[in-house]
């Protein structure tokens, strides 16, 4: 079952915003398009193609910065807490955003 397809076909998030138009109920929004976002990032990463590439160096950089872009992501590019999510030092992820361009 693809439970983003599920989420975008089901009324779930019609039912949500038919209630009152509340903060509370603003953030629940906001976090039901996050996770949306999330499985469709998901999906598409999931069809990506090993496209015969062994080269373990260069499969684990990539692996390193999708990681990062993704902390980034969930903290709203904030480094200082993207670095805490991931185990390592804020000079350690700034130095890798620089080096491998990550923006």
């Amino acid at each position: 079952m693809n439970l983003s397809r599920e989420l975008n076909t089901s009324n779930f998030e019609h039912k949500l915003l038919d209630r009152s138009n509340t903060p509370r109920m603003s953030r629940l929004e906001q976090l039901l398009r996050k996770l949306q976002e999330e499985l469709a990032a998901v999906n598409d990463a999931a069809k990506a193609e090993f496209r015969g590439n062994y080269d373990l160096h260069q499969q684990t950089r990539n692996f390193e910065i999708e990681m990062i872009r993704h902390a980034l992501y969930l903290t709203n590019n904030n480094q200082q807490r993207a670095a805490q999510m991931l185990g390592i030092k804020y000079t350690t992820l700034n130095a890798k955003v620089k080096r491998f361009g990550i923006r």
